[in-house]
């Protein structure tokens, strides 16, 4: 995998953490209001998932109730 694209991850992982800390939830809460499992939800945040899904995005999204594009500022 190119390094670009795990950059890319990266910074999505990183969005999503910030986000998530800003208001509050647990990245347990996150997986109960999505229903993806927790072990998956750490490894997204910690950039470590190279094939996330846009629909997860936009469940991960939902739960944290931001818009999905700030999960991708940066890219």
């Amino acid at each position: 995998m190119k390094q670009e694209h795990i950059e890319a991850f990266k910074i999505i992982g990183q969005n999503i953490k910030e986000n998530r800390e800003k208001k509050g939830i647990t990245l347990e809460e996150v997986s109960q209001k999505t229903s993806i499992r927790l072990p998956y939800l750490k490894k997204i945040e910690n950039g470590e998932a190279f094939r996330v899904s846009t629909k997860h995005l936009f469940l991960i999204a939902e739960a944290l109730n931001i818009m999905p594009h700030i999960l991708v500022k940066g890219l």
